[in-house]
């Protein structure tokens, strides 16, 4: 994610704003990405919290707002014929107000996936003692990622 965010900003700051749709489309690919992931770790759909909802409602306000400055961004420096015009933008305006939105997002994301380690982390039993404890414990730990084995595992 962080480097799709990355890409996104030196499109924008590098003003090769043609570039803008499609490192855009990547960040909305990644973040649905990430929401899947911390979907498939998070409780079940009847066990949300209030702070989960709160958070994945963040990322998607922060990415609204993403792909929202994206397109005000092309319709500011397209002409009625589809052909791109030198940019009336400052520069400077430009880049502050990029990296304003690409933090928004990265700040919406790291907050999730925060809640989402706490709320995954309180779901897990502690062992009684490490000498004790079971393996299968662990091979459900919703942190650890899964391998192709674990894939039919319920």
């Amino acid at each position: 994610m962080r480097y799709a965010l990355k890409f996104y900003e030196d499109v924008v700051v590098k003003n090769t704003l043609e570039l803008v749709p499609g490192s855009a489309s990547v960040v909305l690919e990644n973040v649905f990405s990430i929401l899947t992931a911390l979907g498939n770790v998070s409780p079940p759909s009847g066990e949300h919290s209030s702070s989960l909802i709160s958070a994945t409602n963040l990322v998607h306000q922060a990415l609204s707002q993403l792909i929202r400055w994206s397109d005000d961004i092309l319709l500011q420096t397209t002409t009625n014929d589809g052909r791109s015009t030198p940019t009336t933008i400052a520069e400077s305006s430009l880049q502050s107000e990029v990296r304003t939105v690409v933090d928004g997002l990265k700040i919406a994301i790291n907050d999730l996936v925060q809640v989402v380690i706490h709320k995954a982390a309180n779901k897990i039993p502690p062992p009684s003692t490490p000498q004790s404890a079971s393996p299968a414990l662990y091979e459900a730990s919703p942190l650890r990622p899964l391998n192709d084995k674990d894939a039919y595992v319920e």
